[in-house]
């Protein structure tokens, strides 16, 4: 006999990462699983291990994909996904399906859509992301990847556009190149994990003003043009420091001794969510220097979300989805992604004038509220409660 509940199919790569377990409660795929699981009955069904010690109570059941080990997932996971999910409606009433993270997710809802399913997509990285990384030296280069990931690609573009909507946490204007029905779409941003903002500790540094990044210290994430700006700004403020915490590169030490910036800059490498924070929290200005290469144009870097709720003066690249969230002159500077020179005045503005620097502080920690995951997350639950997920319907029994 089928359980009265209604409710939610959850097809997903992972809650989060492996690499990101430090980081994860301000990770998306975190919480956005977080998110419905403490809002609806889940059933999840993901290609990669879950922490069943975080997340069991939360979830009605949990599938994981079998044979990932031999990379057989990257075949089976769609065919395996609809195997299951027609084997649980027997037993419990499933008002849609949800996609996440990734192509295979999403063939599989599409496969069960043909089944008669609601299937919903939610996309915050563009599907090229995986093509993107091998093109420009993230990862290594392999002929049969890149045949297998631009043919999977190829085939989402088209299927996507069948969805029953779409949640996308990207620029909208990325959306024009998969041809989707504009009123299919649900735009929001990225947003911000307010809870572990309140533990932060502050590292005072006395009379010394520091400059904080925090992400991947990848030159395509533009550091090298970070790392050229201080150079120039310590000319004039020759007690500035840098502080770059993230994942660093063979190149990056090699880059600051040849500049000279060995006294300017720190390098923590990877830290810890609660570290990273601190290191914002302890800084004068923050900054995000993404280069206009793949998706980053479209994207909302989470890293800006810390940054303003934190009450920090900004500077970061005038891109499509950066200054959907940060307006320049209000709640921050933004300015030439790949220009030195503009990078140094922007920060030596900020440096130097403290009047406009605590302006900005005031007007970005007061704006941050509109981007907490609660608030960012809620039009998703009216879409799903108006259309298939009916309250009374999913505790009538």
């Amino acid at each position: 006999m089928k359980e009265k509940t209604l409710g939610l199919v959850y097809l997903c790569y992972g809650v989060y990462r492996e690499k990101e377990k430090k980081t994860k409660t301000n990770q998306v795929p975190y919480q956005r699983f977080i998110g419905l699981a403490r809002r609806y009955p889940v059933y999840l069904y993901s290609q990669t291990p879950v922490p069943l010690d975080e997340i069991r109570m939360l979830v009605k059941r949990i599938g994981i994909c079998p044979l990932r080990n031999l990379y057989l997932d990257r075949i089976i996971f769609p065919f395996w996904c609809v195997w299951r999910v027609l084997q649980l409606r027997r037993q419990v009433s499933i008002g849609c399906v949800y996609t996440a993270q990734g192509q295979l997710p999403h063939l599989a809802g599409w496969m069960l859509q043909k089944f008669g399913f609601p299937w919903v997509v939610d996309i915050w990285d563009d599907l090229t992301k995986d093509i993107n990384e091998m093109r420009f030296g993230k990862c290594h280069f392999s002929f049969v990847k890149y045949i297998y990931f631009t043919t999977v690609n190829a085939i989402c573009c088209l299927i996507l556009q069948q969805a029953d909507a779409l949640v996308c946490a990207l620029e909208p204007s990325i959306l024009k190149r998969y041809k989707i029905n504009p009123k299919r779409v649900l735009a929001i941003t990225n947003g911000v994990d307010e809870t572990g903002l309140y533990t932060v500790r502050i590292t005072k540094r006395g009379e010394i003003q520091t400059i904080a990044y925090i992400g991947d210290c990848a030159i395509l994430r533009g550091v090298r043009t970070l790392l050229g700006a201080v150079t120039l700004v310590s000319k004039s403020v020759p007690s500035v420091k840098l502080v770059l915490a993230g994942p660093n590169h063979d190149w990056l030490v090699k880059e600051v001794n040849r500049l000279g910036l060995n006294e300017i800059v720190e390098i923590k490498g990877l830290v810890t969510h609660s570290e990273a924070l601190a290191v914002i929290a302890s800084s004068s200005v923050a900054v995000c220097p993404l280069r206009p290469i793949g998706d980053y144009p479209y994207t909302y870097p989470l890293k800006i979300f810390e940054y303003m709720s934190l009450g920090k003066a900004i500077v970061a690249s005038d891109l499509p989805g950066i200054s959907r969230v940060i307006k320049s002159e209000e709640t921050g500077l933004l300015v030439p992604p790949e220009s030195i020179e503009d990078w140094a005045k922007a920060i030596l503005r900020l440096l130097n004038d403290e009047k406009l620097r605590r302006r900005l502080e005031e007007t970005a920690r007061r704006e941050s509220t509109k981007f907490y995951w609660q608030e960012v997350q809620k039009p998703i639950w009216q879409l799903l409660e108006k259309k298939w997920l009916n309250k009374e319907e999913m505790y009538s029994g």
